[in-house]
């Protein structure tokens, strides 16, 4: 089986205390790309990585098209590592990725790091209604929540995306 290079983003923000949410996106109803078994339902950023694209180059192309925010700074200076695509500039997290995701739903085969993307609370993704929008709305989840839901309602998310929120969860569950 033919698995394609996929780059996962779980968005997280703090508040002004330090508290975690971690975002989720409602895949639209309407979309039946790739799957339309998957509409309605909670999911991260996930992009294909195209030929001959960095990985980090993927994620920041899907933060752009999936939430329509185009200048976002997603670490601490400490931190970066600047990737080379032309358009406003983007600052991405020099942290290694929490999990690799590796599933095969629905006919489809997927493979790929996780990364944590941090935004701050200024972050607010566009979403319009219309059958060619991949989402429709976002979530902002504490992780103690997210993992529970994750566990016990898994048919709320979609599949090859739970690893990622699943990892993400326990990791900041884990810290707090």
């Amino acid at each position: 089986m033919d698995y394609k290079l996929v780059v996962f983003g779980v968005i997280y923000r703090r508040d002004s205390e330090g508290d975690i949410a971690i975002m989720t996106q409602t895949r639209n109803p309407h979309f039946h790309k790739p799957d339309p078994y998957d509409g309605g339902r909670e999911e991260c950023i996930a992009e294909t990585v195209k030929p001959d694209e960095a990985v980090v180059d993927a994620l920041v192309r899907g933060i752009r098209e999936e939430t329509k925010v185009a200048d976002f700074v997603l670490a601490k200076p400490a931190d970066l590592v600047r990737t080379h695509l032309d358009e406003a500039p983007v600052l991405v997290v020099g942290m290694p990725p929490i999990c690799w995701t590796d599933a095969v739903l629905h006919r489809r085969a997927v493979r790929g790091p996780t990364f944590l993307v941090e935004v701050d609370n200024n972050f607010h993704p566009s979403y319009a209604d219309g059958p060619y929008e991949e989402d429709v709305a976002c979530t902002w989840w504490e992780p103690r929540l997210l993992r529970y839901v994750l566990t016990e309602y898994s048919k709320v998310f979609v599949g090859y995306h739970r690893p990622s929120l699943i990892a993400a969860a326990a990791f900041f569950q884990s810290r707090q």
